[in-house]
């Protein structure tokens, strides 16, 4: 066995890897030119079966999973993602489904499981979908209800029909068009009986896991695993019920890429970018090779690079063609060898010499905490480049100009050469465990969660928060009520308003208020003139951290706070007086780590601005209204005077951000790897293919301010979008109800963080050549999620 298979091995081993009640260690990669086909014999029960798939997308657009019929025949049978990405499921020419919801995400694994009971009373019943355990009920066109009841399963039935799928019945030749593109981990095929996701898996701490199929099969399912290099046809299931290969599939297209263990590829939705300006690659093979067309193109990983990471790049190179590999940041820097200048350049300058010919196989090997990206020709050591790589997330990048080709490998498969000792494959398993997610003491919800609720009109407790928060924002979405926060410091009752400068005040008789923080959630009531936070059939969302309780003096600073911190999820509440003088100040704010994003507010004097700071300002005297739309004002030393963000305290300048001895709280937040993120990005305003923002974790919340021109606060989360386009929003700037249709901003939630899909006419995400910056939570850790 050679060193670099054993390491391939092992990755499976890794961090993580106790997670899963049953663990897939191998999976099948297609590239839209070939299927499988059967002839069907007599089925237990022709009008009733389930079939569960486990599948990873490459290409985007009209795949399918499953056909059973031609499409000129009356009797069409095909399940697949059409052109627009959303779940299509024909029955006949005239009857059919296709989902509102969109799934594009390229980046990480869907677990499919279709049930087929054509005899049942009920219309929605009798085709259902679940995608991750979790049923498909938005359809933008559904026909069940035409579904006759003696309607047969055609895929198990023995028909002529035309292979266009990853699986179909008894097949002629088959066609290029709309077959499987990605890769397929398990099918579990089920012939007489209509199942449920219980039997296939269950929810482990927010995650849909794949436990294992232990009933019975019927006469003609079965189990494809592909765990037969040589026959990926074979039925596993002990029923024999074999199928063949249509086209060709070698050893090599069996992957350990799986979803217990998820490997970084080529990211069709993180194209054209980096310090080299380009257009996207034309991907195949399961986005592990990428061809030049007539203009340069570039691609980076679906991955961000942890710890020591190798992975192989092998170029063919011709005519006028230009080749680079290496990795690149968020910025847009890189660290590469170029093959054209054969040299190797580190942000930019050439620092080395370096010759790279074409089909030489390129290895880069990174070092994170080493601060090292080393490259390799055919495993010989060529360069040793240092570079500070703590500070941004870094990817594997590849750019190619006019004829070239790349062929990646990040440990799916067989490494050409030995990577250097202690260097790990890129794969999820090989991430570093979250302190925040699904294998740890404490999970993402249990630090932050949207909870939705309807108002009653009354007094109730609204429940479901998995903890008792310590700061929650309320918005009523239907009705221009202003945003209400509360603390726990504060006090129930008493409201600040994020589109408002006006002072804190005690609500509750007069509008209602959250009357209490409750060990689940928390307690509102209602009040004699207009009720904000419970108004009878009024739809409600509330967002709730968990901070540390009560609070605790703290001295850090050189005024005295009352803190309540998590360091654990990076948040804490700070509240003190601001004093008198006119000299810089500070106050204490117990996070232990320099704070990424600051709220401040006075309390008690009306009009007073709420400022906000963010890591990602040019400046770090430079500061925004988070009431109004402006655009990035400063610098002015004025705002946070000189002391700055610290480890352990926040400056500021009491006589010209508040009044004389005002009472001031402040909310703190640093970025936690794996449950928060505070960035920035550039708008390029496409209209479909915005920019791709990775956070390394699939994202709950959303909120983002373009900061080169005036624009809102736009607030978005994934409880009230539940799926892809995200498009309902609020905007923390304005008591406006809430916003959602076609025509407003839109983005993808995805598994690794979130793809702008528009360049709305109100220009709130992607103009282009606009800054923007943004704020993220989590609701799963990217070591952990699953496609959306």
């Amino acid at each position: 066995m050679t060193a670099s298979k054993k390491l391939i091995q092992a990755a499976a081993g890794a961090s993580g890897g106790d997670f899963y009640p049953t663990t897939l260690d191998q999976s099948l990669r297609m590239d839209g030119s070939t299927s499988f086909s059967r002839t069907f014999g007599t089925p237990t029960n022709a009008s009733k079966w389930s079939c569960y798939f486990i599948v990873k997308r490459s290409a985007l657009s009209s795949d399918f999973f499953l056909q059973g019929n031609t499409f000129s025949v009356s009797n069409n049978f095909s399940t697949a993602f059409d052109s627009l990405d959303r779940f299509y499921w024909s029955f006949n020419n005239s009857t059919y489904m296709i989902s509102t919801s969109k799934y594009r995400d390229p980046s990480a694994w869907y677990h499919i499981l279709l049930v087929w009971d054509s005899a049942n009373a009920t219309a929605a019943h009798r085709a259902r979908v679940y995608i991750n355990g979790t049923e498909i009920t938005d359809w933008v066109v559904d026909h069940r209800s035409s579904v006759s009841t003696s309607l047969n399963a055609w895929h198990i039935q023995n028909t002529t029909v035309f292979s266009t799928a990853l699986l179909a019945g008894s097949a002629t030749a088959p066609a290029v068009a709309y077959q499987w593109n990605g890769y397929c981990a398990l099918v579990v095929d089920v012939d007489g009986q209509a199942l449920t996701p219980s039997d296939f898996g269950e929810f482990k701490n927010g995650v849909w896991v794949y436990t294992g199929y232990t009933g019975s099969y019927g006469n003609q399912g079965f189990l494809l695993d592909f765990s037969n290099s040589s026959s990926f046809g074979a039925d596993s299931s002990g029923n024999g019920n074999n199928w063949s290969v249509n086209g060709t599939l070698t050893s090599s297209d069996q992957m350990i890429d799986t979803p217990t263990n998820n490997f970084c590829t080529l990211n069709p939705l993180y194209e054209g970018y980096g310090s080299y300006t380009a257009a996207p690659f034309t991907l195949s093979e399961g986005n592990l090779q990428g061809a030049g067309n007539s203009t340069a193109n570039n691609c980076a990983g679906t991955m961000a690079i942890a710890g020591k990471n190798y992975f192989e790049s092998t170029w063919t190179v011709t005519g006028n063609g230009q080749a680079i590999i290496g990795i690149m940041n968020t910025s847009g820097q890189t660290v590469v060898l170029d093959g054209y200048y054969n040299a190797v350049f580190v942000l930019g300058t050439n620092v080395q010499s370096m010759t790279f010919n074409t089909n030489d196989t390129i290895g880069v090997a990174t070092d994170v905490d080493g601060g090292t990206v080393k490259f390799y020709r055919n495993g010989t050591l060529g360069y040793t480049a240092s570079v500070t790589l703590t500070d941004d997330d870094w990817f594997p990048w590849v750019y190619g100009a006019l004829n070239s080709t790349s062929v990646v490998n990040f440990g799916q498969s067989s490494f050409a050469y030995t990577p250097p000792t202690g260097y790990e494959t890129l794969s999820t398993a090989n991430l570093p465990e979250p302190a925040i997610g699904p294998n740890s003491a404490t999970q993402s919800d249990e630090n932050f969660n949207t909870v939705l609720y309807t108002g009653n009109g009354s007094t109730q407790s609204v429940t479901g928060v998995n903890f008792q928060p310590d700061f929650t924002w309320i918005k009523d979405r239907d009705a221009a009520y202003g945003h209400q926060l509360y603390d726990v410091l504060r006090g129930a009752e008493n409201t600040l308003r994020s589109d408002s400068a006006v002072a804190e005040y005690n609500q509750g008789a007069q509008y209602g208020a959250l009357t209490s923080f409750d060990s689940d959630g928390f307690s509102v009531d209602v009040g004699s003139d207009v009720d904000v936070v419970n108004t009878t059939g009024n739809d409600y969302v509330s967002w709730n951290w968990k901070a540390n309780g009560s609070g605790v003096s703290n001295t850090d600073g050189t005024v005295t706070s009352t803190v309540s911190a998590n360091t654990n999820a990076g948040f804490s509440i700070a509240t003190f007086n601001a004093g008198t003088g006119t000299t810089d100040k500070t106050y204490g704010h117990g996070l232990g780590t320099t704070p990424a994003f600051v709220l401040m507010k006075a309390r008690t004097t009306t009009a007073t601005q709420w400022w906000v700071w963010h890591k990602s300002f040019s400046n770090p005297n430079n500061y925004l209204y988070l009431q109004e739309t402006f655009a990035l004002l400063g610098p002015d030393a004025n705002v946070w005077g000189n002391s700055g963000f610290t480890s352990t305290t926040c400056g500021f300048r009491s006589n010209y951000t508040f009044v004389v001895s005002d009472d001031v709280v402040t909310y703190n937040f640093a970025e936690v790897e794996g449950f928060s993120k505070f960035g920035s990005y550039t708008g390029n305003g496409s209209a479909t293919e915005g920019p791709f923002i990775y956070c390394g974790f699939r994202p709950a919340w959303i909120m983002i301010k373009e900061i080169s021109n005036a624009d809102d606060w736009m607030i978005t989360d994934a409880d009230v979008n539940s799926y892809n386009p995200a498009y309902y929003q609020l905007k923390a700037n304005t008591s406006g109800a809430e916003v959602g249709n076609t025509s407003y901003s839109k983005l993808d939630f995805v598994s690794n963080g979130f793809k702008i899909r528009t360049n709305p006419v109100d220009g709130a995400l992607n103009t282009s050549g606009s800054n923007y910056i943004y704020m993220a939570f989590a609701e799963m850790p990217f070591k952990y999620s699953v496609g959306r």
